[in-house]
């Protein structure tokens, strides 16, 4: 008798997407290292590295994995709708370390990416949440910005997630925090070195303990060197 992928509640997941795609499997396996480092991303292809999943999340060996791509949000609705990537890998033992590379790309396209897997039984997992890569356009170098910007979030206002935009001018630590309106730290997505470049973070709407924050205005800051930005946002649950 082959073990089903047991269902599980959401986890929460924060990720710098400019340089690396975090994903979070759901459904008994929890895919929250999933990556794309910038400097494999070509103007054809995104490659992919996780931790692989166990055949009951935490054991054995999942059967197939099944990795789509679109250049729209992916769904439970519109899944089937969405473009398989071709040569998929077997899944390794759990705990194994997975690299799986999407060719044939659009360049200077945004594409979305979220992964399924099924076990032997037959039983399929939910979606991952979904997350996103741009492609390189031909023929241009990375833009190295003049100026420290943060751009406005979107979508906002945002129910499950949302995507923020900014650009350091130079190598340096990099701050990204949520805030309240009395001014508490809810959430610090981004606290590491970062090369200089555009970069895109996302905040699931969860607090640094894990919990969902509520319904509410937040603000999101910016801090990079003696440089500081802050923006609004609307979460709605």
């Amino acid at each position: 008798m082959h073990k089903c992928l047991a269902k599980q509640t959401f986890c929460r997941i924060i990720a710098s997407i400019f340089g690396s795609i975090c994903l979070l499997f759901l459904s008994g396996t929890m895919f929250d290292d999933i990556k794309a480092i910038q400097t494999e991303i070509t103007p054809t292809s995104v490659t992919l590295t996780w931790t692989a999943p166990g055949n009951d999340g935490n054991t054995g060996t999942a059967w197939r994995y099944d990795i789509r791509y679109d250049t729209v949000l992916i769904t439970e609705e519109n899944w089937a709708a969405a473009n398989q990537a071709a040569g998929e890998p077997n899944p390794q033992p759990a705990d194994s370390t997975e690299e799986f590379t999407v060719e044939d790309l659009a360049s200077n396209t945004l594409y979305y990416f979220a992964i399924k897997t099924v076990d032997q039984a037959g039983n399929w997992s939910e979606l991952s949440n979904v997350d996103s890569a741009r492609t390189l356009q031909f023929g241009l170098d990375i833009v190295i910005p003049e100026n420290y910007e943060l751009s406005q979030n979107y979508p906002n206002p945002f129910n499950t997630y949302t995507v923020i935009n900014y650009y350091v001018p130079e190598p340096g630590q990099v701050r990204l925090s949520v805030y309240d309106i009395l001014g508490r730290t809810i959430s610090t997505i981004v606290d590491e070195e970062l090369s200089a470049g555009g970069h895109t973070a996302k905040w699931d709407g969860f607090d640094d303990h894990g919990s969902p924050a509520a319904t509410g205005v937040y603000f999101y800051h910016l801090r990079a060197e003696n440089h500081n930005y802050s923006k609004k946002m609307l979460l709605l649950k």
